[in-house]
């Protein structure tokens, strides 16, 4: 089974692909910052329609939207984010894929990130990065990390 595993962003927005729990692919759809919130939203519906008619995705997992999160409480932000999510939702529904949706809590704590302690944002990217640096020998972004752990937990929890 492929699945698609998104690091839900409205800028760059982290992807992975993964068949059988191996890793196919992964990268980051990006739309640019200045464009107007529904040309981006656009851009990354694109890119994520690209990616399902490319690799046959049968399975897309993505990341819950929070409003408050440590640091990050933006209220527009929170909107554009619920925005996207609900775009994913519909791409699952016109296309006729299964998906699930992971609190960010949730796929942290199966991965082992989250080990009774808070943790700032920055220190939680940082530990995807060097998750994936050392499961997959791969240089990445935190978008991009994020995805992949995204996938990866879904993966091993299935």
């Amino acid at each position: 089974m492929v699945i698609l595993s998104l690091d839900n962003a409205t800028v760059n927005c982290g992807y992975a692909l993964f068949e059988d729990g191996k890793l196919l692919a992964s990268g980051v759809l990006k739309a640019p910052a200045g464009k107007l919130v529904d040309k981006r939203l656009e851009l990354i519906r694109d890119g994520i329609l690209g990616l399902i008619a490319r690799y046959k995705v049968e399975h897309i997992v993505f990341e819950d939207t929070m409003l408050v999160q440590k640091g990050h409480n933006n209220l527009q932000t929170f909107k554009k984010l619920c925005w996207l999510q609900g775009m994913i939702a519909a791409i699952c529904f016109e296309q006729d894929i299964d998906y699930t949706i992971y609190l960010p809590s949730e796929w942290r704590s199966k991965i082992g990130f989250l080990k009774g302690q808070s943790q700032k944002r920055e220190v939680q990217k940082q530990k995807a990065i060097e998750f994936v640096q050392n499961t997959y020998s791969k240089d990445v972004t935190d978008d991009e990390a994020e995805a992949i752990c995204i996938g990866h937990t879904y993966c091993q929890n299935v």
